[in-house]
């Protein structure tokens, strides 16, 4: 891959140690940080396996979602084929260095580094697998309902696609956008 770490861009409040307290007043034990990340793993488990149900389960209904592949807010929406394009098959999601914060809006979120390996393809490809597909950094928001974190946003930020790929400048430097960038776009 290309990419060049100076140019990865952290939420500032990853750093702030010490005690994380949402604005609701929950302060969050290594209990809520470790459900956090399991939510996130079951997440992606039930987007690979397309369980509608299993999906349900770990996420609010006003889910929001921002990948470089598209935009959705609410479950009827990503449900009804307006969510982004997002390609699974073959790919295996690794959520790897996972930081709990406090995010922008004062919920708890999980910042991640997201490794995409690729072990099977549809078409014939001219390299060998698995191989690299990409990396980017998320940022999952939660709220807790009925008792458990549940996911209630999602950030896919700076999408770097390995370069055996071959993706055209424009659809790299697209990728590569980052959040505050999609949304001015989409609110122009």
């Amino acid at each position: 891959m290309t990419s060049n770490l100076s140019t990865v861009k952290l939420p500032s409040a990853i750093f702030n140690r010490g005690t994380l307290k949402t604005k609701d007043g929950v302060i969050l034990s290594a209990e809520d940080k470790l459900e956090m990340q399991e939510a996130i793993r079951q997440f992606a488990s039930a987007l690979k396996s397309e369980n509608g149900i299993a999906l349900c389960d770990r996420i609010t209904d006003d889910i929001e979602i921002d990948h470089p592949f598209g935009y959705v807010k609410g479950k009827e929406d990503l449900f009804s084929g307006k969510g982004p394009a997002i390609p699974f098959f073959g790919l295996r999601h690794s959520y790897i260095n996972q930081v709990a914060f406090i995010d922008e809006e004062g919920a708890a979120a999980m910042l991640s580094h997201m490794l995409i390996t690729q072990v099977t393809s549809e078409v014939k490809m001219d390299i060998n697998l698995p191989t690299i597909y990409g990396s980017l950094i998320t940022v999952h928001s939660f709220r807790k309902e009925n008792n458990e974190w549940k996911i209630h946003k999602i950030d896919f930020d700076q999408l770097k696609l390995s370069d055996h790929l071959k993706e055209s400048a424009e659809n790299e430097e697209k990728n590569s956008e980052s959040i505050s960038e999609r949304l001015a776009k989409r609110t122009s």
